[in-house]
C-alpha cells in the first residue's frame, strides 16, 4: 500500500503538468470560405462556361481571404485554370500580389499569358511597395540576368521620383552604349513622361541628350493627352506637333511604345517604324520582344512591325541577347533566324541595295538607261531586290507565325 501511495506523489505532479491532449471539439475548424475556393478551383479550366464562371465567383469572394493558400496551387493548375486563377489573384488587394506579379513577370518559363496578367495589374500596386521589390532585385549581385533585365524595365511603372533617381544610378553604372542602360532610358522616361512633378529629372535627361526636346515635361505631356482628342483633325494635329518636338529620339519614341494608352503606344511605335536608325536596330529589337511577349495585344502587334523593320540579329547579338529573353521568345527568334540561312543576310542585302541605288541614281541622271555602266548596275539592283524580296518576305512571314499568332491565339484581353 505504501509503495502506491509513493508512486501516486511522484506521477501526480506530471499529470497535473502535462499539457491536455487536443480533442476532436478544440481543433480549429476550417474556413468554409477557403475550403469552397480550393474545391473550386479544378472548375476554372472547366470547359463548361458555366461550371467555369461559377468557380471564378468562389474563388473571386475568397481570393483576399485566402491568398497564400490559392498562390501555393498556382503551379499545380492546369494552363487555362492557371491565367483565371493568377488573374483573379492579382486583381485583389492583398500585399502579397507586388510579389505575385514580379514573380511572374521574371520568370523565363512564364508564357504570354501570364506576363500581360502580370504586366496589366503593376499600376494598382502600391508604388513604394513595388519600389522597394524592384530594388532589392536591383540591388541583388547574384541575381540573374533576366530578373535585372526585367527590373530595369518595370522601373517605368513606378512613376514617382525615387524611382527615377534609382533608374538614374543605375544608368550611370551600366556605362553608355550597354544593352542596361538602353533598358534604363526607356524606364526612365516611362517614369518621367507619367509623373506630374518631373520637370527636374526631365531637364536631366535633356543634358545628356543632344537630340533630346528642347520643350518642357508639361508642354510635351499637354501634347501627347492631345492624341486622344475625340476627334480626327485634332488627332493629325496632335501628332504632326508631337512629331516635330520628338524629331528622332529613339528612346522616347521607344519610352511612348510602352505606354499603357493605346494612343500614345500606336503614335510612338508607328513613328518609330519610320525613323529607326540602324545603330539602335539591336536595342530596339530586344525591347520589341519583350512587348511582344508582355504588352496589350493592339500594342504587341505593333511591336512586331517594328520588330520586322530591324535586321536579324547577328550570332554574336544573338549570344548576348538569349539570357535577357525569355525561353519561349528566344526560342521563336531562333527558328525564325533558322528558316533564313538559305536566302542571306538581310542587313546586308539591306545596305547592298541602298547602295547600288544610291550609285544608280547619278549615273541615270548622267548618261541615261543605255548605257553599259548604268545597265550591269540595273541588272545588279533588281538580282539584290529579288533576293531581298525573298528574304523579307521570310523574315515578316516568320514573326508572323511564330508570334503573331500567339498574340492573336489568346482570349480578348
Amino acid at each position: 500500500m505504501k509503495r502506491w501511495l509513493v508512486l501516486l506523489v511522484l506521477v501526480a505532479p506530471v499529470l497535473l503538468l502535462a499539457p491536455r491532449l487536443p480533442s476532436g471539439q478544440d481543433r480549429p475548424e476550417p474556413d468554409p470560405r477557403t475550403s469552397r475556393a480550393l474545391a473550386a478551383l479544378p472548375y476554372l479550366a472547366s470547359d463548361v462556361p458555366e461550371q467555369r464562371i461559377k468557380a471564378e465567383a468562389i474563388v473571386a469572394a475568397a481570393a483576399e481571404h485566402c491568398f497564400d493558400e490559392l498562390v501555393a496551387r498556382l503551379a499545380d493548375q492546369p494552363r487555362d485554370g492557371r491565367e483565371a486563377l493568377l488573374r483573379l489573384l492579382a486583381a485583389t488587394n492583398h500585399p502579397g500580389r507586388v510579389e505575385l506579379c514580379l514573380r511572374t513577370l521574371c520568370s523565363r518559363e512564364s508564357r504570354r499569358a501570364e506576363r500581360v496578367i502580370a504586366a496589366r495589374a503593376l499600376p494598382e500596386l502600391d508604388p513604394a511597395r513595388l519600389l522597394d521589390a524592384l530594388r532589392a532585385r536591383l540591388d541583388d549581385t547574384n541575381a540573374d540576368a533576366f530578373v535585372l533585365a526585367q527590373c530595369q524595365l518595370l522601373l517605368g511603372y513606378v512613376a514617382t521620383g525615387r524611382a527615377q533617381t534609382l533608374a538614374e544610378e543605375k544608368l550611370a553604372a551600366a556605362g553608355a552604349g550597354t544593352r542596361q542602360a538602353a533598358r534604363l532610358e526607356v524606364a526612365l522616361l516611362c517614369s518621367i513622361l507619367a509623373s506630374s512633378g518631373a520637370e527636374p529629372a526631365w531637364a536631366r535627361w535633356q543634358k545628356r541628350h543632344a537630340s533630346a526636346p528642347r520643350c518642357g515635361l508639361r508642354e510635351l505631356q499637354d501634347a501627347l493627352r492631345d492624341l486622344a482628342r475625340p476627334t480626327a483633325i485634332e488627332r493629325l494635329a496632335a501628332e504632326e506637333r508631337l512629331e516635330t518636338m520628338v524629331g528622332n529620339n529613339v528612346w522616347l519614341l521607344l519610352a511612348l511604345g510602352h505606354s499603357n494608352l493605346p494612343e500614345r503606344a500606336a503614335f510612338g511605335l508607328g513613328l518609330l517604324k519610320r525613323k529607326l536608325t540602324e545603330d539602335a536596330q539591336p536595342d530596339v529589337l530586344a525591347l520589341m520582344l519583350d512587348m511582344v511577349s508582355t504588352a496589350r495585344q493592339e500594342t504587341a502587334l505593333l511591336a512586331i512591325d517594328v520588330a520586322v523593320a530591324c535586321s536579324p540579329p547577328s550570332a554574336t547579338e544573338l549570344l548576348a541577347l538569349r539570357p535577357t529573353v525569355s525561353h519561349d521568345a528566344i526560342a521563336r527568334l531562333e527558328s525564325i533566324i533558322e528558316a533564313l540561312r538559305l536566302g542571306g543576310n538581310l542587313g546586308e542585302l539591306r545596305r547592298q541595295h541602298a547602295r547600288l541605288g544610291a550609285q544608280l541614281r547619278p549615273l541615270l541622271a548622267r548618261r541615261g538607261a543605255v548605257d553599259f555602266e548604268t545597265m550591269a548596275l540595273l541588272r545588279d539592283l533588281e538580282n539584290v531586290r529579288a533576293q531581298l524580296e525573298f528574304v523579307e518576305t521570310q523574315w515578316r512571314q516568320g514573326w508572323r507565325s511564330e508570334f503573331e499568332s500567339d498574340v492573336l491565339g489568346m482570349r480578348p484581353e
